[in-house]
């Protein structure tokens, strides 16, 4: 049997991990709430909160709509994809990258090791 890690938190940094944890259980979220619910776990400011986020954006794993409302504009952030389908692109970014460099080695491994488990 193989063991498994948590892909999430290999590739993402821990406070990016943390967040995109919490917009996976909570669904859409102003930066206040994803703050409020991480920092227990996380101790950090909020404005590195809004900051993470931002870049989480740029990078196109959080989407994010404008709201107003007593303090003014705020962005409201949800993650693009769900857990399981960003733990299944990081799998077929990382195999795509392993037939780039060995080719039909790999596939034929695959082939190999895996025929038995369809």
């Amino acid at each position: 049997m193989v063991k498994q890690t948590d892909a999430v938190s290999e590739t993402l940094s821990p406070l990016e991990s943390a967040i995109l944890e919490a917009l996976w259980q909570s669904g859409e979220s102003k930066v206040r709430d994803i703050y409020q619910k991480i920092k227990g776990k996380n101790p950090c400011a909020q404005t590195s909160v809004a900051v993470t986020l931002d870049r989480l954006f740029e990078r196109k794993l959080v989407s994010r709509t404008i709201t107003t409302g007593r303090g003014g504009l705020a962005y409201i952030y949800s993650a693009r994809q769900s857990k399981d389908e960003y733990r299944k692109s990081l799998a077929q970014r990382a195999v795509d990258r392993i037939v780039e460099r060995f080719g039909e080695s790999a596939i034929s491994y695959f082939n190999e090791k895996y025929q038995k488990r369809i």
